[in-house]
């Protein structure tokens, strides 16, 4: 029975290209201003970006070594073309991380480390003595949120497991599903410095506007020293670097030199002594080279939009219903969001601590691309996947835009769709 259920899940892999071809090759562009020997870099980046990578040992030297254990074969699988990911029972491209992360990276889930894989090299082999770790798919809880006179009828998702290759997990340990994100733009990201992000903190909210916005200080692999987060829906990793590196070692199992073990636990016996595609002169599975290749064609993966139309009316109402205090642009940057952690209420708490990210707080999400992600059928917004328009996304907005939301709730109808109009456009 295992063996067919990992065939199925299996069968999803191959099918992900064509259950997500929304995502537009042409979107694949290099930003501007690019050398020749710069965009040659990017287009290899991208070749290695969406190669599959193969089993160990194979006469493919150059990309072997997935897993043992692992969620996807390629980044695009999760990001086709650039694009977010999608939710399991619609395509590819979800995770589900565990327990909690203390600030330098620690994570307190020892049976199936910090996130759970549902694919092993078994699925590709035809062996039989790595399993997946697990089974799962999402049922969907309804909820009724009450708000300014009105019942809403919105959705969360409910984990739901049906196997499991070392015993199911307690219940008290937190259990947090996630959805790739977009990469457009993120080099702009990266170049923002440290002090500007950290600018806008206010901890302690001591202009009284009901925000209190603040930087993830997490390590820096390379350094050995905390830095500010800024990539990752808990801004848990500091530069582009190591969150490509983390993506290979948590997505696909491939080790690198930020991450040089195998992604086996403890326990996983068979995990830990299975083959690996290591090199003989670096000692790990990608390359310096490569992991810089991937990490160029990331950062210079051109952004969606170049700019935005304040003279629309929704523009005068995001702005007039305070969303601009989270989702604001930086001089150097029109991201529309601070890149700093909010408590977003205990609707959308995950019960999961991230470096000084508490289970209510997150990054606040850029939304330049988001008219992008719209094109998605369904739509699939926050952190999860469980907002299927923009207003639902708006709805689940508590904690400290509690105040914002209800001021959009306050609009008539006619300023509720000049609101909505101008986030299609970003």
């Amino acid at each position: 029975m295992l063996g067919l259920l990992q065939r199925l899940v299996w069968g999803a892999v191959l099918c992900s290209v064509n259950v997500i071809a929304y995502a537009s090759p042409q979107w694949v562009k290099p930003i501007d201003g690019l050398s020749v020997a710069e965009q040659q870099r990017f287009w290899t980046g991208f070749s290695l970006f969406r190669s599959p990578w193969v089993a160990a040992p194979a006469s493919t030297t150059g990309r072997d070594g997935l897993g043992p254990l692992f969620n996807a074969r390629s980044c695009d699988a999760c990001h086709h073309n650039g694009a977010q990911g999608d939710l399991p029972e619609h395509g590819f491209g979800a995770v589900i991380r565990l327990g909690h992360v203390d600030k330098m990276g620690g994570n307190n889930s020892s049976v199936y480390g910090e996130q759970l894989q549902p694919l092993s090299i078994d699925s590709v082999t035809g062996g039989k003595q790595i399993p997946p770790e697990v089974l799962w798919g999402v049922q969907w809880q309804p909820i009724s949120l009450p708000l300014a006179g009105q019942i809403y009828s919105l959705k969360k998702p409910v984990l739901n497991y049906t196997y499991w290759s070392h015993g199911a997990i307690s219940k008290s340990l937190p259990q947090s599903l996630r959805l790739a994100p977009s990469l457009f733009g993120l080099g702009e990201l990266e170049a923002l410095s440290e002090a500007a992000i950290v600018a806008n903190e206010d901890i302690a909210d001591r202009d009284g506007d009901g925000l209190s916005g603040k930087a993830n200080r997490v390590l820096d692999r390379a350094t050995g020293k905390l830095a500010v987060g800024r990539f990752g829906h808990k801004a848990e990793q500091p530069n582009l670097r190591q969150q490509i590196a983390a993506a290979f070692f948590q997505d696909v199992g491939i080790s690198s030199w930020l991450y040089p073990a195998q992604n086996c636990s403890v326990v996983q016996t068979q995990c830990r002594a299975r083959v690996n595609g290591n090199s003989e002169d670096e000692n790990t599975e990608i390359s310096r080279e490569k992991l810089a290749l991937v990490e160029d064609f990331s950062r210079w993966l051109k952004a969606s939009s170049g700019g935005e139309n304040k003279k629309m009316a929704g523009y005068q109402l995001f702005v007039g219903s305070g969303c601009d205090g989270c989702h604001r642009n930086f001089e150097a940057a029109a991201i529309r969001s601070d890149l700093l952690l909010h408590d977003m209420g205990e609707g959308l708490s995950d019960g999961r601590t991230v470096g000084q990210a508490t289970a209510r707080e997150w990054r606040t999400m850029p939304l330049r691309g988001l008219g992008r992600k719209l094109q998605h059928t369904p739509v699939q917004l926050l952190h999860d996947g469980r907002a299927g328009t923009l207003e639902e996304a708006i709805l689940w907005h508590g904690g400290e835009a509690a105040k914002a939301r209800q001021r959009y709730l306050q609009l008539t109808p006619p300023n509720k769709k000049a609101f909505i109009q101008f986030l299609t456009t970003l």
